[in-house]
């Protein structure tokens, strides 16, 4: 079968298409026929070596899809043939993903949905995370900051802000994002590039900002530590700048008296049940119409390298897919 694998760790121009055994499951596997592979930063983390549990190279990327379940062991129950499940799971730039129903990773998991292939393929990783950061929250919050917010993540975590009545400020990157964002119905969109985020937030929102859902690391944590409000919540989710916060310690300091928050969220320590959940409620929203995921771009397998440029470029909007 075909797969988009990292010969090495490095640049997007580490990535191949190989022809690799077809994978054979054991009793508590699934194999799934793979449709669609989301395409995530995490992904590039990976291809880079900058993420915890590094596979040894050649190895094929991707964790989330959309696809039909093609085989089940003999102590699977639950799925029928020809089922349309979304999946998280790993090596997912594939023909064929094998997900185990037994596995300890609380994040492997497939789930049947109703959706259309394409739309269930952005909804085990991206749009479950979205919603699973939305129930960090306490019910106090009510201003709430989010970085990246056209992303795949973000741009669901505005939509799903906006439904529960927050106040969302959203950072973006270029103009174009910012229209976009704006479609979404953030209250506020600040072009980081352009734009003073500091300043302009301290002077518009003077008692600070109950939460700040941070992807980005680096030296806007020791900021959005300064942002915040008192009893205010930095959730701190991902690196796209950096994995490290330079001055982190002296902003923690002189926030001491504001009594905040500062939680590292990982969405795949949460239990299965409570994963599980988050996607069914994610599909019944895209089943209302409540909220949307719009697809970027779609790729060929062989399109792998620009679809990593893409992703890191910092121009895209929304989710980045590649079609088997």
């Amino acid at each position: 079968m075909r797969a988009l694998q990292a010969t090495e760790f490095g640049r997007p121009e580490v990535l191949t298409v190989n022809q690799i055994e077809k994978p054979k499951i054991s009793e508590s596997q699934l194999l799934i026929k793979v449709t669609y592979s989301g395409i995530n930063l995490a992904d590039t983390y990976i291809r880079k070596g900058v993420f915890p549990g590094l596979p040894t190279p050649p190895f094929t990327l991707g964790m989330e899809g959309s696809g039909i379940v093609e085989e089940m062991g003999t102590k699977v129950s639950g799925y029928k043939k020809g089922q349309l499940v979304a999946f998280s799971a790993s090596q997912s730039y594939a023909e064929y993903v094998v997900v185990d129903t037994s596995s300890a990773l609380e994040w492997e998991l497939a789930v049947p949905v109703s959706l259309s292939p394409l739309a269930a393929s952005s909804v085990s990783m991206s749009a479950r995370t979205a919603l699973l950061l939305t129930q960090r929250l306490s019910n106090s919050a009510r201003k709430v900051l989010v970085h990246a917010s056209a992303g795949s993540v973000g741009s669901v975590l505005v939509q799903l802000l906006k439904a529960q009545n927050f106040e969302v400020i959203a950072l973006v990157g270029s103009e174009k994002k910012k229209e976009y964002v704006q479609s979404l119905g953030a209250d506020r969109v600040l072009n980081y590039r352009q734009e003073d985020v500091q300043n302009i937030i301290k002077t518009e929102y003077s008692d600070g900002l109950d939460a700040i859902f941070n992807a980005t690391g680096g030296h806007s944590i020791a900021r959005d530590i300064d942002l915040l409000a008192i009893n205010g919540h930095l959730i701190w989710y991902g690196f796209a700048e950096n994995n490290q916060a330079p001055d982190v310690e002296t902003a923690l300091q002189n926030a001491f008296m504001k009594s905040i928050k500062l939680e590292l969220f990982n969405g795949g320590t949460h239990s299965k049940q409570d994963n599980m959940s988050a996607i069914k409620s994610i599909e019944s929203l895209l089943l209302e119409r409540k909220i949307e995921i719009p697809a970027h771009k779609i790729y060929a397998l062989e399109e792998g390298v620009n679809a990593h440029r893409d992703l890191e470029s910092g121009h895209t909007v929304g989710k980045l897919i590649f079609q088997l």
